[in-house]
């Protein structure tokens, strides 16, 4: 079945975030930031309104390409983080991309491409959670210009912008493809003026598309090698090495020769699913391990 929701940002006024919820939306997209500097003034209220309403919300980045993607992603994290953007329940946060000359923003191939990618792995690295929905118009992804096989991953979703279509017909199939926003004259009730409107497609629907902790942080993980239970490796929860890549976690080790370290079995046992971003605490648990647990009598 699929599922509605709106987007908004600075040029948007909701009357009633309740109206907005119960004319057949179950979600919404709230402007959070522009570039390394801008923020939308009505943010924290779209954000909060939505929220209270019942509405699954999430905070989107308009990003430029003149600005350090570093700067682009915290930027972002700074408006957005406070507000549980990146927490359990929030919607997936999107990024918004869009030529703006006015503003000096124009996007090519050759600097969207590496941009999504690098933005993508930052954000990652800056809220420990997986999920970015990428938002560009149709044409971007049937032309080719976005390549989404370079940098969607399973936690990747793809919205593509066509209108005056009917909801759903977006004209370009890909197996991330999860949103169409199919108008930007939407009468919503709960609105001052029209709204962008989108829809959920194929097997995606809203939760599809919402932040579960327990399988989208993205926090560091110690887990044994099953192969060498003295052996233990630092792991995101998908199972990629940090900073390696590899089919599974088990070559990694193998791979890159990670070396076997005396910590005993009840220490790995108790940090096998201990998750942590900060490396320097990991770093203490393994030169400096809490005493074994005593075996039970």
């Amino acid at each position: 079945m699929p599922d509605y929701g709106i987007d908004v940002s600075g040029y948007n006024t909701i009357t009633s975030w309740s109206a907005v919820r119960a004319g057949g939306n179950a979600w919404a997209w709230a402007k959070a930031t522009q570039g390394g500097g801008y923020t939308n003034p009505l943010f924290g209220g779209q954000y909060a309104g939505a929220s209270a309403a019942g509405l699954l919300i999430g905070a989107y980045h308009f990003p430029d390409p003149n600005v350090s993607v570093a700067a682009n992603v915290d930027h972002f994290v700074s408006v957005a983080g406070p507000l549980g953007a990146f927490h359990d329940g929030a919607f997936a946060p999107m990024l918004d991309l869009e030529n703006d000359p006015g503003d000096g923003i124009t996007w090519t191939a050759g600097s969207a491409n590496g941009f999504v990618a690098a933005f993508r792995d930052g954000l990652r690295a800056a809220t420990g959670q997986r999920k970015l929905c990428v938002y560009a118009s149709q044409s971007w992804w049937a032309s080719g210009m976005l390549r989404p096989d370079d940098w969607a991953d399973g936690d990747v979703f793809l919205c593509a912008a066509r209108y005056q279509v009917a909801p759903g017909d977006v004209g370009w199939s890909h197996p991330r493809l999860a949103v169409h926003q199919y108008t930007n004259r939407a009468s919503t009730p709960g609105s001052a003026a029209p709204t962008d409107r989108s829809v959920t497609v194929g097997a995606f629907d809203a939760a599809s598309l919402t932040i579960r902790e327990d399988k989208d942080m993205a926090g560091f993980w110690f887990i044994g090698n099953t192969e060498n239970p003295d052996a233990i490796a630092l792991l995101y929860p998908n199972g990629d090495f940090v900073g390696i890549t590899g089919s599974n976690w088990a070559d990694v080790i193998r791979a890159n020769g990670i070396p076997k370290l005396d910590v005993p079995q009840p220490v790995w046992e108790d940090m096998r699913m201990r998750r942590d971003k900060d490396l320097a605490t990991l770093a203490n648990l393994i030169d400096n391990p809490p005493p074994p647990t005593p075996p039970s009598s």
